[in-house]
């Protein structure tokens, strides 16, 4: 009885009449349904185990023991990727071909009895795995097979192979049960590959292939053989399918990983082989990028759950399951960054195939906090991909897409979405916007802490005399070159326990000049220093706010540049901690240069506190989200 071995670094030598590829070739037609599709040809019909979503069954009995026994803590690997690894391409590769065209062998296997006897269809210069395996995968698009070879090899004119396996992708078909295939655990290979093909439409419809280095001496369906390895408390039997926790945070990912993400959670995992803990399978490409594969490293063992596929067996004979061949929502997430602070959010609907009859009418819109006038303004795409543009009046919080099923959404053979009942379909577990909180603090009008304060002798660097009742504040000199400071004071609220914080931003509104705008030349540019709390431990303005400590001088610098006769300056992240919530933020303004010994006045004016209209008072925005 064959056993594959435990996945080993072997070099693998360059035989006669083979070519290693990094990707596979192009097919003469592009996919006709979903991505799933290769050429002409769908890879087993939409009720193959396989391509069954199972993000809604049971977690397993046994879930946490076989965890455990894989490994919790363990490091998940995409085994496959770009460029070479150890001389080879990295991953399985495929070769796709017309049988009428390609030489057909009688393959010399050395386990004959449990393998289909051909002839199989060989290309001259097939692509074939490198490393221990040497699989080499054929999809025939003249009838629709796929042919896999374990342990290929040609010598003499003759391929010879450990076992091989031949499958119409048409058919729900299994091994003869206790039947080896080109994989140990006598399931097909390529349909649980990773391709890019797939990533790149930004849908994958399967589960994926994975090994693991302690496995069971039993199978379970639709697995047809076992290959014990390995020693632990509680061996996982291949066929096991895992899924990633619908919790699991995906927002932070690249492209690649987010498809590959997604597929965990919606289509999971397939214990196929012996080999390394966590590796995940895929082919080759030149289009993957490694360090977005790299980024799903970080996923461990327990990350995911066991999944109980049992309810979806029809016989413990066939793949096909209970799942209908109608079609579903893959996906809704967001197409623009988040948090943000924009009225308009787009989202991006995925479709496990082509689907007409797609409109504003089949999407509803649910919310947070206290977001208001929600719309669904526009649709646009077709096939597979739509993008929902989504409007609102106002407010702060979540803003979700949902579609709500009516059976308007069809696909190309009239079976309407999730089945013929209504609402079968629907789909609530997309992306969410979070639109940023804002707070918008004005200076207090006769608080007594603002104004403006003039140095008591031009080289003294202390306050004298102050105003804290006009209604503008002063920035410069006077006519004997003593310097004006100006004194901004904000009573910062708590925010909410978690709150991350996306900016702080400091306003004034320009409201005249006396003498030579003292910008530039005269006397540099602008510093605001602030202070948690106030200058001199006391909110009241007084003369020591001239010189008294801060927590950070020159927070913010501003030049003579305005929008609108603002001035706006945003703190840098780090210095957030400055930002007294729950009390008194102070900020004062003064130039680089305390005076231009012109014995002139020059001095900038700003709107205080004591403006007449509240919309010319100086502004501190603070924008923070609720992860």
């Amino acid at each position: 009885m064959k056993t594959h071995s435990f996945r080993s670094l072997v070099l693998v030598l360059f035989l006669p009449g083979l070519v290693f590829n990094a990707s596979p070739q192009s097919a003469s037609a592009m996919p006709s349904a979903p991505a799933v599709n290769i050429g002409s040809c769908q890879i087993f019909p939409d009720n193959n185990f396989w391509n069954a979503p199972i993000d809604n069954l049971p977690v397993h009995s046994n879930s946490a023991q076989w965890i455990n026994s894989i490994g919790a803590g363990d490091g998940f690997h995409m085994d496959f990727g770009s460029g070479t690894w150890d001389g080879g391409p990295i991953g399985i590769p495929y070769n796709i071909l017309s049988g009428a065209t390609v030489t057909k062998y009688n393959v010399d296997f050395y386990y004959p009895d449990e393998s289909d006897a051909g002839p199989y269809p060989i290309p001259a210069s097939p692509k074939i795995e490198w490393g221990g395996d040497h699989h080499i995968l054929s999809v025939d698009t003249d009838d629709c097979k796929l042919y896999e070879i374990f342990d290929a090899s040609f010598a003499n004119d003759q391929w010879s192979g450990g076992s091989g396996a031949i499958w119409d992708m048409d058919l729900n078909d299994l091994r003869t049960d206790t039947w080896t295939s080109a994989d140990a655990a006598g399931l097909p290979i390529l349909p649980g590959l990773a391709r890019y093909d797939e990533v790149s439409a930004n849908v994958i419809e399967h589960a994926l292939r994975f090994t693991a280095n302690c496995t069971a001496n039993y199978y379970i369906w639709p697995a047809r053989h076992k290959a014990q390895h390995g020693s632990c408390a509680t061996p996982v039997p291949f066929g096991a399918r895992f899924r990633l926790k619908a919790d699991y945070d995906t927002s932070g990912f690249s492209q690649q990983a987010q498809v590959l993400l997604q597929a965990f959670k919606t289509y999971g995992i397939v214990l196929a082989d012996n080999g390394s803990d966590w590796y995940v399978s895929g082919s080759p490409s030149a289009a993957w990028d490694n360090d977005q594969l790299h980024e799903l490293d970080q996923l461990t063992g327990s990350d995911f759950e066991a999944v109980d596929t049992s309810g979806l067996m029809v016989s413990q004979d066939s793949a096909a399951t209970n799942q209908s061949n109608t079609p579903h929502v893959y996906s809704i997430k967001r197409v623009d960054a988040n948090p943000t602070s924009s009225d308009v959010f787009h989202f991006q609907v995925y479709f496990s195939e082509p689907v007409t009859g797609v409109d504003a009418t089949d999407f509803t819109l649910a919310t947070t906090g206290d977001i208001t006038g929600e719309t669904v303004s526009a649709v646009s795409g077709s096939g597979l991909s739509y993008i929902v543009t989504a409007t609102i009046t106002g407010g702060y919080g979540d803003l979700q897409l949902n579609l709500v099923d009516d059976n308007t959404i069809q696909d190309n053979l009239n079976n309407p979405l999730g089945g013929a009942g209504m609402g079968d379909g629907n789909f609530t577990t997309g992306e969410y916007y979070t639109r940023v909180f804002t707070i918008l603090l004005t200076t207090t009008p006769q608080s007594n802490y603002d104004g403006w304060i003039l140095e008591s002798t031009e080289t003294s660097g202390v306050g004298g005399t102050l105003n804290k009742i006009a209604s503008t504040v002063r920035v410069g000199d006077n006519a004997a070159n003593k310097q004006y400071r100006a004194i901004l004071s904000f009573n910062t609220p708590a925010l909410p326990i978690g709150a991350e914080i996306l900016s702080v931003t400091l306003r004034f509104k320009y409201a005249g000049n006396t003498g030579t705008l003292p910008f530039g030349v005269t006397h540099g540019n602008l510093f605001a220093d602030i202070r948690k709390g106030a200058f001199r431990g006391n909110n009241l303005l007084q003369p020591g706010d001239f010189n008294g400590s801060a927590s950070k001088t020159k927070a913010l610098i501003y030049t003579s540049a305005k929008v609108d006769n603002w001035y706006s300056k945003s703190l840098n992240p780090l210095d957030f901690k400055h930002v007294n919530f729950g009390g008194a933020t102070q900020f004062r303004l003064r130039f680089s240069k305390d005076d231009n010994n012109d014995f002139g006045a020059d001095f900038l004016k700003i709107f205080s506190g004591n403006a007449l209209l509240e919309a010319d008072r100086p502004q501190l925005v603070i924008e923070y989200y609720m992860p």
